[in-house]
């Protein structure tokens, strides 16, 4: 079942890139490039199964790096797209989730430097150690420090050892 609904004609000159987690910022890109707006239907129209194997579940250097990448991408569009602050700050924060997700995989996981400096530059692009916007809960700001650190050992770890 879809989640979208698209016009052929306004999809015809775009394509998905050759990555992990390809949707996000095609949708957005499409919607930058044609200043679409988005309706929400609050209906559960679909069910979502989770399977072990999907690339949610893949902890590998190149889903997690794609994912990263994704997000980059979006917030590119969203840009682009002149969104208003409401919006900016609702993507800030789901990829503020994001960018904890990855980094909690890194450490129990991947242990890759190039993870960890990907995602120190993402902690740095939202200046969130040296502006101290405002986090939605305290828990959440000690999880991104806790988190910060960490992938600054990790990185180092590899420097060192390389």
């Amino acid at each position: 079942m879809p989640t979208k609904i698209i016009r052929h004609a306004l999809i015809s000159n775009l394509a998905f890139r050759d990555m992990q987690y390809e949707d996000m910022p095609f949708v957005f890109e499409l919607m930058a490039r044609h200043q679409l707006d988005t309706i929400y239907i609050n209906q559960v129209l679909y069910a979502y199964v989770q399977r072990p194997e999907s690339i949610t579940h893949a902890y590998t250097v190149q889903s997690v790096t794609d994912k990263l990448t994704g997000l980059e991408l979006v917030q590119q569009s969203l840009t682009q797209m002149a969104t208003d602050g409401k919006r900016l700050s609702a993507n800030w924060r789901r990829s503020l989730i994001s960018v904890l997700w990855l980094a909690s995989v890194n450490r129990r996981s991947l242990r890759s430097g190039r993870v960890a400096r990907q995602i120190l530059t993402e902690y740095k692009r939202f200046d969130l150690l040296d502006k101290g916007r405002t986090f939605p809960t305290r828990y959440l700001k000690m999880k991104t420090l806790f988190y910060y650190w960490n992938s600054r050992w990790i990185a180092r770890k590899e420097t060192d050892n390389g």
